[in-house]
């Protein structure tokens, strides 16, 4: 399954990827099937987790050099409003 996923992740075809791994193609395709699966499922974990963690961290300014805090500190949340509208 991390191997699939490595192969999904650098847009590797599902015939690519069997002939890389040593399997049949409908074995990668229905591995990919269960990763999108899996990651329907953990979204809204995710989104709740980074909601969470962007309530908690100070906002840090409009310093975009420091593009990763002041993305989770002030981005998210407004992001997260327009959506729940």
């Amino acid at each position: 399954l991390p191997k699939v996923a490595a192969g999904l992740v650098a847009c590797g075809a599902a015939r690519q990827i069997a002939r890389t791994l040593g399997c049949s193609h409908t074995t990668v395709v229905h591995q990919a099937n269960r990763i999108g699966r899996h990651a329907l499922l953990l979204e809204p974990q995710s989104l709740e987790q980074l909601y969470s963690m962007a309530m908690e961290t100070p906002a840090v300014g409009n310093n975009r050099r420091h593009c990763h805090s002041s993305f989770h500190a002030g981005m998210i949340p407004q992001f997260l409003r327009r959506t729940e509208d």
